[in-house]
């Protein structure tokens, strides 16, 4: 199920059954929200195929921030913050094709996290490179 996920390549096959375990896949069609702006983050995506845009609406129009290609990770960054349970998306995301995503529940990040720090190291390297890359679209 994580060939293609590169941020997995250094787990075992053991560890990639154990991980797929927590995971499922999902269709979405043309235009399909995958989640909004301010809803409670529960999972992190993974774009198997297709595109995804993440946006933030702003009054009646929606600011582009990027496009999610195949292989790349969708999250959001409060995952990786704090502790807080109750942690709110900060930008939406829409299919802009049917696509497919590979989600996987944050309870699962974490424990993986706690067993493969490298792996967390990555994923925090990422979302810093997001964060930064949102601040310079919302200027």
């Amino acid at each position: 199920m994580f060939e293609w996920i590169s941020l997995f390549d250094s787990l075992t096959e053991k560890e990639k059954k154990n991980l797929a375990l927590f995971c499922q896949e999902r269709v979405l069609e043309d235009w399909e929200i995958l989640f909004q702006e301010d809803n409670e983050a529960v999972a992190m995506y993974f774009l198997k195929n297709w595109l995804l845009k993440v946006y933030k609406t702003n009054l009646d129009w929606e600011t582009v921030l990027w496009y999610i290609k195949p292989g790349d990770v969708v999250w959001e960054m409060p995952f990786f913050e704090s502790d807080d349970f109750h942690k709110l998306r900060s930008a939406s995301v829409k299919a802009l094709e049917k696509s497919v995503v590979v989600v996987i529940l944050f309870v699962s990040v974490k424990e993986l996290g706690d067993i493969h720090p490298d792996v967390y190291t990555k994923i925090i390297a990422i979302i810093k490179e997001r964060r930064e890359q949102n601040l310079k679209n919302q200027k």
